[in-house]
This record gives structure tokens, sequence and C-alpha cells, in this order.
């Protein structure tokens, strides 16, 4: 990720990310992204692979991968009455 504008840390780690930084997640990385900057954050982010989620006390709740983003766009569209942007598909 690179931090684009505001700040950004996370609470498991002593540092802030402020515009221009680049932040390298490893895999296997447990963290909790906040912001303490009152315009909040922008960043700029790229995935390789899925993304697991794990509840407050470490139990394992979903993973999302390409497949879950593009339902979860595609669902989105649907409830809202947008049509989809095949753009996204090429």
């Amino acid at each position: 990720m690179i931090c684009l504008e505001g700040s950004v840390r996370y609470l498991e780690y002593d540092w802030v990310a402020t515009p221009g930084a680049f932040i390298y997640e490893t895999p296997g990385l447990t963290h909790t992204l906040v912001t303490d900057d009152p315009k909040g954050v922008k960043l700029f982010g790229w995935l390789q692979g899925p993304l697991e989620w794990y509840d407050d006390k470490g139990n394992f709740v979903e993973t999302s991968d390409v497949w879950w983003f593009m339902n979860h766009y595609e669902s989105y569209c649907r409830e809202h009455n947008i049509a989809l942007n095949k753009q996204l598909y090429l």
C-alpha cells in the first residue's frame, strides 16, 4: 500500500505511515489498520492472493479472494439497480 493522504497505523506496531509511505504486508501478518487523522486516510493498495479474516477472539470468519470481490461487486450492483462495468472484466 501507499499512503496518499492523511496517516494510518497498525494497533500492533509502533509506526505511523504518512503521505508517500510504502506499507508492505508479508503473508501471515496480523494487524488492525486504524487512522487517527481527523480527515481520515487515502490509501492505494493492491492484493495478491486471498485475505483471511478473523474475529477478535482469533476465530476464522471468512476468506476474501477474487471470486468474493466479484460476487460482492455484482450483488451490490444488482441490489441497487446499477449496471455492471464490463470494462472490469477485460
